[in-house]
């Protein structure tokens, strides 16, 4: 997101790109700005637009997540650069467990979008989404690795409690909620333990999960055969149906609020192909006839599954709406 158009004018490829898009669709694609960024982001009033700090680059990521992102007021305001109807989740930090640093993210993001420019380009804050793929924080070194899902349900609620005083309400700004990678913690066993009960969870509009065919973190050969197999994009998102079903008893939307075809990045031969082209048709139409209402597809520099590929002058980390 960081320097979509700089700091007075738009990225007319990115803004192209996503017209015709729109253009094919009907209607603009719904952003989601955060993924792993959102938990490693801190607000600072010093700061103009952004400050990032990213580890070397080498052979399997040639262009590696920055580890670190400092944001001010301007980088929210980014959004003013997007496409006229766009409706967008914004992600604020649960990996710090850091309820100020949590709430002046919200602040920063409610005061973009009540900004005269964002409100000219017609830009909409959907939801925000507090942590993403918390599942993982027990092994990424975030939490402890005894992090249950009893805990995670304490911890967002004590950090999402003060994130909707920023704004949220029913009928407005709503929360996006879960956002897990894997089945390690599921919406079912948030709902068993009370989540929606809760005055921040009441504000609980969407479930999101997140979904990759495999993943390339440490390299690795991928046949994209496998890919182009029926059976094998069935059985990747039918593991769902429970969570699908019990989202949806309890009114609320189901997504997958960030998925593509392989992990860290996407895979050499395989998600930079037309192959994969044909993998995502199959892959979202599955998807939409198993009740998953929209799905996200991660974006990012440099990565080998993106839609579209943004000159290297521009960063710009976001999950597109199919």
């Amino acid at each position: 997101m960081a320097r979509l158009g700089g700091c007075d004018s738009r990225n007319e490829f990115t803004f192209n790109a996503l017209d015709n898009y729109a253009k094919l669709t009907g209607k603009p694609s719904k952003i989601r700005v955060g993924a792993d960024s959102e938990d490693h982001t801190t607000w600072s009033p010093t700061v103009t637009i952004n400050e990032d700090l990213f580890p070397p680059a080498n052979t399997i990521t040639p262009f590696p997540e920055a580890t670190s992102i400092v944001v001010g007021d301007g980088y929210y305001q980014l959004s003013k650069f997007l496409l006229p109807g766009t409706i967008m989740t914004w992600g604020v930090n649960l990996g710090a467990n850091n309820v100020t640093n949590a709430v002046n993210m919200a602040k920063s993001i409610f005061k973009a979008f009540g900004t005269s420019a964002v409100k000219a380009a017609k830009i909409t804050l959907d939801m925000i989404e507090v942590g993403n793929e918390a599942d993982l924080f027990r092994n990424n070194g975030l939490r402890p690795s005894n992090w249950t899902v009893q805990d995670y349900v304490t911890n967002w609620e004590a950090n999402a409690g003060p994130v909707a005083q920023v704004g949220l309400k029913e009928g407005g700004v709503t929360f996006q909620g879960a956002a897990f990678a894997g089945t390690g913690f599921t919406p079912r066993q948030l709902f068993d333990l009370g989540i929606l009960d809760s005055a921040p969870g009441k504000l609980i509009t969407t479930i999101s999960q997140h979904r990759y065919s495999a993943a390339f973190c440490s390299g690795g050969d991928f046949a994209l055969s496998s890919f182009l197999s029926k059976a094998n994009v069935r059985s990747n998102l039918t593991l769902w149906k429970p969570d699908i079903a019990a989202s949806k008893q309890r009114g609320l939307r189901y997504v997958l609020g960030e998925t593509g075809s392989i992990a860290c990045h996407g895979a050499p031969g395989v998600s930079n192909t037309a192959g994969a082209a044909l993998w995502v048709t199959d892959y979202a139409l599955q998807a939409a006839s198993l009740g998953i209402e929209e799905t996200f597809f991660h974006e990012g520099i440099g990565y080998k599954y993106n839609f579209v590929s943004v000159p290297m002058q521009w960063s710009w980390n976001l999950s597109t709406h199919s």
